[in-house]
């Protein structure tokens, strides 16, 4: 299984960064400058993790973060920003955001957490598919 991994940043260093820290053969690691950018490309393909940052020019990671979580709940959100307070914290994680990272980052934090997104999406994946099952078994008992 091939996981996709949208990182959207506005600077292209961090993209890069992000990129060679987290392409591999089991990842997909797609990149966008803004939220436009990024939504536009949300709308071509489903992503398993979105990683924005937090402030960009335009809309900005958390205008993303929200309009992501509406548009494709599946995707599990990270943030990430090297302006931190503790209130953006707080607005990422009410609006849904799995993880809150501090730039620069650790390029081992970086992968851990979105190793642990991408369990979450499959624990969430199984749990939705958990009752077809049941259904379907309970379907074939009765039979």
């Amino acid at each position: 299984m091939t996981y996709r991994i949208l990182v959207v940043d506005d600077e292209e260093m961090v993209r890069s960064l992000a990129c060679d820290a987290l392409a591999g053969p089991d990842m997909e690691v797609r990149l966008a400058a803004d939220g436009k950018q990024a939504l536009e490309m949300m709308g071509e393909i489903d992503y398993d993790v979105l990683l924005t940052d937090a402030t960009m020019p335009g809309m900005s990671g958390l205008d993303l973060l929200a309009e992501c979580l509406h548009r494709h709940p599946d995707t599990i959100p990270i943030v990430f920003t090297g302006y931190a307070t503790l209130t953006t914290a707080r607005q990422a994680i009410r609006e849904g955001a799995y993880d809150y990272i501090l730039k620069p980052f650790d390029l081992e934090e970086l992968r851990e957490s979105v190793r642990r997104a991408l369990e979450r999406r499959n624990l969430l994946q199984e749990h939705t598919r958990l009752p077809e099952s049941t259904g379907l078994f309970a379907v074939s008992v009765a039979s």
